[in-house]
This record gives structure tokens, sequence and C-alpha cells, in this order.
């Protein structure tokens, strides 16, 4: 609506009349003032604040704010028998009356300026040249690292039905990270983990591409990191520029480069969404400090690289959360600083060496179904193993039948273990080799296991263990290993 001037506005003289009088310096004042509040409406000030070209003038106290749309300039008249008038002006009278001014421009900055001054203050200002700069930035990093992004295609075997001839078809497709000059293409163990077979393209900043077949390096299905080699000449490969994942900041720019749909080498954009998220590995083993973005993450975009603003790695993108499958706003990347250990590793040993205790255990939901409300049951402990050495009693049954439950690790180190979860969280502290103290609440048979969580220092006994090393069984999961996909010698 109208603005809520009350009287003479600040910016008008208190002889303001605007109706038309004989010409003389009263008269001369006011065709200024007319032509000044019909500059202000040509100059476009805004419709939603309710200027026109209406000026209006009441008689008494009245408000010089009309109903409509226009803005009304109010000024009390002294003469009894005023009344309210309202004067439309034609653009030819505007021009008129700034002419006999002389003062236009003049005239026009006393508001203008504020108004200007004021939208400055409120809103920074946006110039083309800036807009384009910001593109050139993404377009320049855009063709810098598509070089460093792999697009992966995975294959199974399979045999035709009518020939009986076997033939590779597609499985699945991927992105992948160039990680060094040797040729390894790190990307996530889910991209690879049911093909037998894996070929690589690379492109360059001209676009061309070439065709590589893979070989499988090794992985770490924990943390859903895999390791592929080609022999690809050092020449076309471009390693990218690895950044940390230790300082980030929520609100940071990110871009993701990836094949989301199998629609190779895609670029989008987003922020750092959040930070220290907890997801799950193929394994079921959580992977601790992972990285939520709102850069567009699709099926096809796992393995790809997750950069900052500078093009710098800082994470690997991984996983989504979405009800329908594609992206919701919300991926997660596994943090640069955990890629980076467990890669040397996987390429200096093929394989990552693990601490472990040596036993099998519950599941923390079924635990729960038998009364065990925290902890970790054991359900078995291998023959000559280092646990049983150290004493650790498994899950059995008695000669009736009944089910005696074995030990529950309550703590490791002193780190209190409420499920499986937190068990491998502690553990990573150690290196295999390492003497731990675990604590376990060792139930008599018969005990209620309710009863026995109200008085646990009466069950706990601490136990001293020697951690084994774990590796991967072996570095192709896949049933029928094809050659082209075996490991490296």
């Amino acid at each position: 609506g109208a603005l809520p001037f009350r009287g003479i506005p600040a910016f008008l003289p208190s002889s303001f009349d605007p109706t038309p009088t004989t010409p003389g310096p009263t008269a001369r004042r006011n065709t200024i003032m007319r032509a000044l509040l019909a500059l202000l409406a040509l100059l476009g000030a805004p419709r939603a604040t309710g200027f026109g070209l209406r000026l209006g003038a009441r008689t008494g106290a009245g408000h010089g704010v009309g109903s409509g749309s226009g803005l009304g300039c109010g000024s009390r008249r002294r003469h009894d028998d005023a009344k309210t008038m309202t004067m439309a002006m034609s653009l030819s009278d505007v021009r008129k009356a700034v002419a006999s001014a002389g003062l236009a421009l003049a005239l026009a900055s006393p508001l203008a300026l504020p108004l200007q001054e004021a939208a400055a203050r409120s809103m920074p200002e946006i110039t083309l040249e800036a807009l384009q700069a910001n593109e050139k930035t993404l377009i320049d990093l855009f063709q810098e690292r598509t070089a460093s992004v792999a697009y992966i295609n995975t294959y199974v075997q399979t045999r035709d039905s009518f020939s009986l001839n076997v033939m590779e078809v597609p499985a699945g497709t991927g992105s992948g990270i160039v990680w060094d000059k040797v040729g390894h293409i790190v990307t996530n163990y889910h991209v690879i983990r049911s093909a037998q077979s894996a070929q690589v393209v690379l492109s360059n900043a001209a676009g061309d591409k070439k065709t590589y077949t893979a070989k499988l390096a090794g992985y770490d299905a924990d943390k859903d990191i895999a390791v592929l080699k080609v022999d690809a000449p050092p020449a076309t490969l471009r390693p990218i520029a690895l950044g940390s994942s230790q300082n980030l900041k929520v609100g940071q720019t990110t871009l993701a480069i990836g094949s989301p749909f199998g629609l190779d080498h895609t670029l989008t954009t987003g922020i750092v969404s959040g930070l220290g998220r907890e997801m799950r590995s193929p394994t079921g083993r959580p992977i601790s400090n992972v990285i939520q973005t709102d850069a567009a993450i699709n099926p096809g975009n796992s393995g790809g690289p997750l950069l900052n603003s500078k093009g710098n790695l800082i994470g690997m993108n991984t996983a989504i959360y979405s009800p329908s499958g594609a992206s919701a706003g919300i991926g997660f990347a596994i943090p640069v600083d955990t890629l980076r250990v467990i890669v040397d590793t996987i390429i200096k040993y093929g394989r990552v060496v693990r601490p472990i205790i040596g036993i099998t255990y519950l599941e923390s939901s079924q635990a729960r179904a038998l009364g065990i409300e925290r902890g970790v049951l054991v359900l078995d402990v291998p023959p000559g193993s280092n646990a049983e050495k150290a004493g650790i009693a498994g899950t059995s049954r008695d000669p009736q039948g009944y089910i005696n439950l074995g030990d529950i690790i309550v703590s490791v180190g002193g780190y209190d273990v409420a499920n499986e979860g937190d068990l491998f969280k502690a553990l990573e502290k150690y290196q295999p080799g390492d003497t731990v103290s675990i604590a376990v609440l060792r139930l008599p048979p018969g005990t209620s296991q309710r009863s026995a969580f109200k008085s646990v220092d009466d069950f706990t006994k601490k136990i001293a263990l020697q951690l084994q090393s774990s590796g991967n069984p072996s570095p192709n999961p896949s049933p029928n290993p094809n050659p082209n996909f075996s490991p490296e010698p």
C-alpha cells in the first residue's frame, strides 16, 4: 500500500502548496517540488512501496496517504474552504516543470541517492564481471581436474543360454581418482565388489578419452576403499592434488566430479553441510568422520572426488541418503585424511593390516533380544587364538540344551563398549601386537541378565590380550576371478 507519511514529508518545505498559483518565488518552488515527486516516480520507485503520480492535499490534520496505490503528500490548508484535491501530471507537464526549474539532476539526487545508498548497504553489488569471474574459476578448475577423474566400467562373466559361450556383460559404472603417476586409481570397494573385470576411462583437458584394462591392487572393505592399477603412460596420468579434511568448516564450497547414471565427468557444486558423520561400510563396520555435502551425488558418483574451492581433494564421494535412490541433497564422502592412510597402506602391502581380538560376536540388535542391553557378546573363540590364550570364553550349550552366554565385552583400553561399533572404534587406536586391557562381563550360569547389569562390578573381569593382525582373506571377492582383474603379483 501507500507509505505512511503523516503531514508534510521532511524533504518538502512547510510552505509547499501543490495547487497552481500565480508566477512568483513560491510558485517556482512549488513547481520544483512537483517535478521532484514526479521524477521520483519516473526514476523507478517500486510499486510495492506505493509511489505514484498523485499529489493529495487534505484539510485539518488529514493524512496525506490515500487508500490507493499512489503516494499522498499531505499539506495543511489554512483557509476554511479548502478542499481535498488530486492533481495528475502528464509526462509533458513533468518535462515543462523540469525545464523551467533547470535542475533535473539536482532535484533527483536528494531522494534518489539516499534510496540507492540504503539499497547498497543492504545488498552487496553483484556485477556481471563478478559473475563471469566466478564462472571462469569453476570452468578452469573443472578443466584442470577432469584428467584426474576416471570413469570406471565393471563387468561380470555370464554364459549364453543358446551358444553356451562365456561372455562379459556390463555390471555397473562408477568413478575413480587418479592417485599417482604409477597408475593407481582409487575408488569405492562397493563399485567393484561383485565385478570380475573393470575398465578405466581417462580423459584429458581437451576431452580426448582412452580406455585401459584395470587390475586390482587391493581393497579395504571395512572402509569401502579399493585401489585399481592401470598400465597408462605417466604423461597421460595427472594425479589429483590432495588437501586436508582436518580443518574443514561447515559452509565451505564443495565440488563433486563423477559419472552419475553413466554420464562421465559431470560437475556439481554445493557446500559442506556437516562434519563428523558416521556411516556403515559394506561389511557393517562404521566409517567415522564422514563429510556431509549437499552437492548433487547420484548412483555413478561413487569413488569420485569431492573438492574444495581450490580444487584440492577433501573426500571421496561414497553414499547418499535418499528415499528415491537419487540425490536428495544429503551426500557423504570419506575424508581424505582417512583415504590417504588406507590407500598408502594398500599400495605398499597390498592389503590393510588391522588389529583384531580374534573372536566372532553377536550383533547388538540380536543381543538385545537376549536381554543384553550393552556390550558385545562373544559367540566363538577360535582354538589357538590369542583370545583363547587370554581366557576369553565363548557362548556354549550345556548337556541339557541350555545356552550359556559367553563373555560380554564392555570396555577396551578404558573405552566403554556399548555395541560392535564402539568395539571397532576402540581397536582403531592400536596396532597388531599391542597388548590391551579388555573388561568382560562373565555371568555365572543361570544368572539373570538384567540383575547382572545392576551389579556389573561383581561379574566384571579384566583380561590382558595381545591383538592379532587382520587382512583381507583375498584381494578378489569374485568366486570366478577373471585373470584381467586379478591382483598384482
